[in-house]
Parts: structure tokens; sequence; C-alpha cells
């Protein structure tokens, strides 16, 4: 099972990220491609999580999934994303602001949980929260971590996706 986590988690949340951000907030972001990356390296202040927990059934063995997805911005870019949902000129985060962030991780979730569901991955529901600083997540024991910054049109972002498999004991 080693490689296929890798795909069949990355490469999905960075599809399904980009189209939510031209669907929802109508902007192009052009990401890389994800790289291994340290334990709390997000690179902007911004950030908004939503765990990714769950089972994989790989070959008759079940997998308990354990991680999750974060999207960080720069503030001008999160202001600017922000302005583009609302319709109008956003010039200061407040928690109705932050909403919105939550609000397009959990749209990634809902949408990876049925590309998810082809792969024997089941996802369980979460709730997203906003992360004041990158010391508050909990990552679980021992596990990968990926990220990737992109560039977009209203400024900088980064997606970061953590996660760690263990044999499920039922």
């Amino acid at each position: 099972m080693a490689n296929k986590p890798l795909k069949i988690i990355t490469t999905p949340i960075k599809n399904i990220t980009k189209d939510v951000l031209k669907s929802f907030v109508d902007i192009d972001i052009n990401i890389a491609n994800f790289e291994s990356c340290e334990l709390n390296s997000i690179p902007y202040n911004h950030i908004f999580s939503i765990p990714l927990i769950g089972i994989l059934e790989n070959q008759g063995i079940s997998y308990k999934l354990d991680g999750h997805i974060a999207l960080s911005f720069e503030t001008p870019a999160y202001l600017n994303i922000a302005s583009i949902i609302l319709g109008e000129t956003i010039e200061e985060l407040n928690e109705d602001i932050e909403d919105l962030g939550l609000e397009i991780v959990n749209i990634i979730l809902g949408k990876a949980k049925s590309v998810f569901e082809a792969t024997n991955l089941t996802l369980q529901a979460t709730s997203p929260k906003v992360i004041k600083n990158n010391t508050e997540f909990k990552y679980p024991k021992n596990p990968k971590v990926f990220s990737v910054t992109a560039d977009c049109m209203v400024g900088n972002m980064a997606l970061e996706v953590c996660y760690s498999f263990k044999k499920a004991v039922f």
C-alpha cells in the first residue's frame, strides 16, 4: 500500500481545491506538485483546517485514516477572496470573514467524500476550524505531510495534506 494512499488522497484534494476555488470564488490557481514537508510548516497566517478521518478498505484489510486538510492564505489573498465572495471590498478580518474560509474547506471535504468512496475510502463527517497558528495542529502519530504553495490571481496560498494509516481493529 506504499504509494497508493499518496495518490488516492493528495491528487484528488489538489484537483478538488482548484475546482472549488474556480467555481466558488472564480479564481484560477496554479498548484505545483505536492512535496513532503516537516510538521508545522504551513507558511501563511490565515489557516483553515478540516480533519481527515476515515477507513480505507484495501485487499480485504481495513486501515484507519487520521489527518487533516489545511488551506492557508497570506492576508491580502484572503481579504481579496472574501471581497470576491461577498461582492464588496473587505479590508479587515473578523469572525464572519473567517467563516468563509471554513466554508471553503468544508466544500472541499464534501466533494472529496464522493471521490474517495470510489477508492474504498470512507470519510467521516467532521467540522472545519480556524487555526490561529500552526502549532495548534494535532498531527497523528508518524504522519505523512505534504504541502504545496499556489500562486493565484489574488495572492499566495498553500495547501497541506497530512495523514497516517494504521490497521483498523474492530
